[in-house]
């Protein structure tokens, strides 16, 4: 009985939540050694005391005794883990709203201030909300490297709102930054929007003059550009005529290869848009020497389309007359096909319709046209019109349908000729 209150004792002392108090061990314990003698075989060491305690190993006789002097740590509760919650700073939405921010603004790096899209657009906003003292220090900043800032996804953005809402004297220092390197902005992605910005606001004839001047020295590459011709319809926007006169100049030296030309042959329709026909009539005579290539021509077309819409009465009917005379040919052309589209939308096809009814390769001209992947798209819009000939031809030929409707593209014309 005393043994069995000795253990109970101890195991108790074990699981107590009285963690602060060293467990003690008396003297004399007997069925509590084989508990204790797995920790000694193992090194480890649990309890402290004051007294030496006399421990039997397992399956040895040997008493083993620890020395008084030993340090054998105390068992302590372990402690509740505590979760460290994140410490959220709030901006407000509205940036840069006292002088502090200010002057932590015109400290900041300008690449921070050119890569992020929304500190981009609050600048933006301060630019465009007149306070004098927030366009100095932006303005201020983009100044000390403005080449790159016009070159950035976002910079450009803020430059362009610098040129709009800043003073005379600010726009100045952008824009002495900027003039060595039109040519180099002028065919950027986003540098050409700075320099349209630069051409629409600069209020400065001399430096307006300087502007194109430069431009102009390099007219040819900016034609050829994707980025740059953009440029030169901002001229035709923002500047006096009389000063961009020369393009009419150039356009007429280098026909040839400005109609073929994507960006060139717009360029040409600009021209005709802004100008009197009395100081395009060389250009458009020009033009009217090549015309019939032009009509065949993957650029060229458009300016056959744009005179034939807008272009004076004797050219037009030039025009006309070319296209009757190459009907089928330019029908089944991948180019001409659109010549002959825009024909038949401003004229009709009562001049043509008779062409149709031709023999071609055995053929009539219709049928030909029918089955061809250019010149199914003709006789489509022929077939819009209300063309009592045409219909009378259809119901003459019944079997001519039938053919037609059998083939890979004729399919689409047979779908229209049912409905009529």
């Amino acid at each position: 009985m005393s043994s069995y209150n000795n253990e109970k004792e101890l195991i108790g002392s074990i699981l107590s939540d009285d963690d602060d108090q060293p467990v003690q061990l008396k003297q004399g314990t007997n069925s509590s050694q084989s508990l204790i003698s797995t920790g000694v075989r193992t090194n480890k060491k649990f309890f402290q005391t004051q007294t030496s305690i006399e421990i039997l190993s397992q399956g040895s006789s040997n008493p083993r005794q620890l020395s008084d002097q030993q340090s054998i740590p105390e068992f302590k509760k372990p402690k509740k883990h505590k979760t460290i919650q994140p410490n959220y700073t709030y901006f407000p939405d509205q940036f840069f709203q006292s002088d502090p921010r200010i002057e932590i603004l015109s400290q900041t790096d300008l690449e921070q201030i050119c890569g992020n899209q929304q500190v981009s657009r609050k600048l933006q906003n301060l630019l465009e909300s007149g306070d004098e003292k927030y366009k100095q220090v932006i303005i201020s900043q983009f100044e000390q490297n403005t080449l790159k800032a016009a070159k950035d996804m976002f910079g450009n953005y803020t430059l362009q709102r610098a040129f709009e809402f800043g003073q005379v004297t600010q726009v100045q220092k952008l824009y002495n930054n900027l003039l060595p390197f039109i040519l180099e902005l002028s065919k950027h992605p986003y540098g050409c929007r700075v320099v349209q910005k630069m051409i629409e606001f600069i209020q400065c004839e001399w430096c307006q003059d300087q502007l194109l001047k430069l431009i102009f020295s390099q007219i040819r590459q900016l034609l050829q550009d994707s980025n740059g011709n953009i440029v030169i319809h901002c001229l035709f926007d923002n500047v006096a005529k009389h000063k961009i006169e020369s393009l009419i100049q150039f356009a007429e030296e280098q026909i040839i290869a400005m109609s073929r030309h994507t960006y060139g042959c717009r360029v040409i329709q600009r021209i005709f848009e802004q100008y009197p026909s009395e100081m395009t009539y060389k250009l458009l005579n020009n033009i009217m020497t090549i015309a019939p290539q032009l009509c065949y021509q993957e650029f060229g077309n458009y300016i056959i389309q744009f005179i034939l819409k807008f272009g004076p009465m004797k050219e037009r009917q030039v025009i006309c007359e070319i296209i009757r005379d190459n009907f089928e040919q330019l029908s089944m052309n991948k180019y001409g096909s659109n010549t002959v589209e825009k024909y038949l939308e401003l004229m009709g096809p009562h001049q043509i319709v008779n062409e149709l009814f031709k023999f071609s390769n055995r053929e009539f001209v219709f049928f030909n046209l029918s089955v061809h992947p250019f010149g199914n798209y003709v006789i489509k819009k022929v077939l819009n019109f209300e063309c009592p000939p045409l219909k009378q031809f259809l119901r003459q030929y019944p079997e001519l349908i039938n053919r037609i409707k059998m083939s890979e593209y004729g399919s689409r014309v047979g779908q229209i000729m049912e409905s009529i």
